[in-house]
């Protein structure tokens, strides 16, 4: 079996909002309630196969969200074919500060357009909700994103996330909104058996 392309997906956001959880939920199906600081990027890889048949190769990294790593995170953007971007719906902050990871993506690409998907996690604690959905819709909607909300605690749309943002580079690639050649974060995929591996961690430290 064959994957077509190549996707790297970023994932970026506040520290605690559950970047680490959902690659390990997505990759390895395992959730941990202990929180551990990402110290650098953490790096995972799943095959799927689209809608329409296509196999692909996701190349995922879940990066850092301290301020003293957003130059690590920065020099990811530019390899990217698309950023899940995410807060907590219970973390007010996490939600005001998407608009400087916004500001970093598009300092990095020279306002070239890259698919995000803006994903509110933990709906499983609703009753403590902060950031309505109503708020984080208009939000999407004004900087022209996909939008998601989930629990990777109880596994609610998890996965979704991930196939409603690889869809959606797949249709920009039909579309030819994408190009190949203009774009670092895709290529031309490889045989499976060439290249198999599920879940590794990267530590980069400046």
């Amino acid at each position: 079996m064959d994957c077509k392309y190549i996707f790297k997906i970023i994932i970026v956001g506040n520290s605690t909002v559950g970047k680490s959880s959902l690659l390990n939920r997505y990759i390895d199906n395992n959730f941990n309630d202990t929180y551990s600081t990402t110290i650098g990027v953490e790096f995972g890889v799943k095959y799927v196969t689209l809608n329409d048949n296509t196999p692909i190769k996701l190349q995922i990294w879940d990066t850092a969200g301290q301020e003293s790593f957003r130059s690590i995170t920065r020099s990811f953007y530019r390899a990217s074919a698309g950023v899940i971007l995410m807060y907590s719906i219970d973390n007010k902050n996490s939600f005001e500060n998407l608009k400087t990871w916004l500001y970093d993506i598009n300092l990095e690409l020279n306002n070239r357009k890259l698919p995000i998907i803006l994903v509110g996690n933990k709906t499983d604690l609703n009753h403590k909700r902060e950031v309505t959905t109503e708020e984080a819709k208009d939000f999407a909607k004004e900087y022209d994103m996909l939008f998601k909300e989930i629990s990777v605690k109880y596994d609610i749309d998890s996965t979704t996330v991930f196939n409603i943002l690889a869809e959606n580079i797949n249709l920009k690639l039909e579309n030819k909104e994408i190009k190949i050649e203009n774009c670092n974060g895709i290529k031309v995929g490889q045989p499976l058996e060439i290249e198999y591996y599920s879940h590794k961690s990267c530590c980069i430290i400046n």
